[in-house]
C-alpha cells in the first residue's frame, strides 16, 4: 500500500495578531501569500502527498491550535512561515529547528534553507544568508512532525520591503519552499 505524505504548512501570525510590521505591510499578509502559493505549487507538481495550512485567510489561529491541528492529522512535516523584523538595516534569511528531533529536522533544514537562499539571491544578490539555527520556538517544540521554521527576509528593511512586494519573488520563495519539503519526502513529481 502507498502511504500518502502529509505536509502542515503554517502561515504565521493572523487575525488580530499582525505579525512584524514595516513599510506599510504586515507579516500575517506576506506569510499568508507564501503559504498559498507553496499549497498551489504543491498540488500542481508532486504526486503522494496531502496538504493542510494552519490557516488559509486573515484568522486568528493559536499557537496550540496549529500544533495540535498538525498532530492529530498526523503531518509528517511542519513549515512555519515567517518575515523577520529588527531594524531597518538588518536583512536577510534565516531558517530554525527544534533540537529535540535532530536528524530528520536536521536534513529537512539543509535541504531547504540553501534552496530558498539561492533562490532569493537571483533577485538581489545581497541578501546575507544569517544561518541554519536552533530555537526553542512552540511550532518547533510541539510539532510531532519534522518541523522547520523559516525567516523570510525582514519587513521593517525597505530593500527586503520591495522585494516581499514583489509577486514573482513571493511565488519564487513558495516554490522553493515546496521543492525543498518534496526533495526531503521523495515525492514524485506529476508528469506534465
Amino acid at each position: 500500500m502507498f502511504l500518502m505524505q502529509r505536509i502542515y504548512i503554517d502561515p504565521g501570525h493572523g487575525g488580530s495578531d499582525t505579525g512584524a510590521t514595516g513599510n506599510g505591510i504586515a507579516e500575517k499578509d506576506i506569510v499568508l501569500d507564501i503559504g498559498l502559493h507553496m499549497s498551489v505549487y504543491l498540488r500542481e507538481n508532486f504526486e503522494g502527498m496531502y496538504r493542510r495550512m494552519s490557516r488559509t485567510d486573515d484568522t486568528d489561529v493559536s499557537l496550540e491550535d496549529r500544533t495540535n491541528d498538525a498532530n492529530n492529522w498526523g503531518a509528517d512535516v511542519f513549515v512555519s512561515i515567517h518575515v523577520n523584523s529588527f531594524d531597518s538595516s538588518t536583512r536577510g534569511f534565516e531558517t530554525f529547528i527544534h533540537d529535540s528531533n535532530p536528524t530528520w529536522a536536521r536534513e529537512l533544514q539543509r535541504i531547504m534553507h540553501p534552496d530558498v537562499f539561492e533562490e532569493m539571491q537571483t533577485f538581489d544578490a545581497s541578501i546575507p544568508d544569517r544561518g541554519q539555527k536552533l530555537a526553542n520556538f512552540h511550532v518547533l517544540r510541539e510539532a510531532q512532525a519534522n518541523a522547520i521554521l523559516t525567516e523570510n527576509l525582514f519587513i521593517d528593511n525597505a530593500t527586503d520591503t520591495d522585494l516581499l512586494l514583489d509577486p514573482a519573488f513571493i511565488s519564487a520563495v513558495a516554490a522553493e519552499h515546496a521543492e525543498a519539503v518534496a526533495t526531503f519526502l521523495g515525492l514524485s513529481r506529476i508528469s506534465q
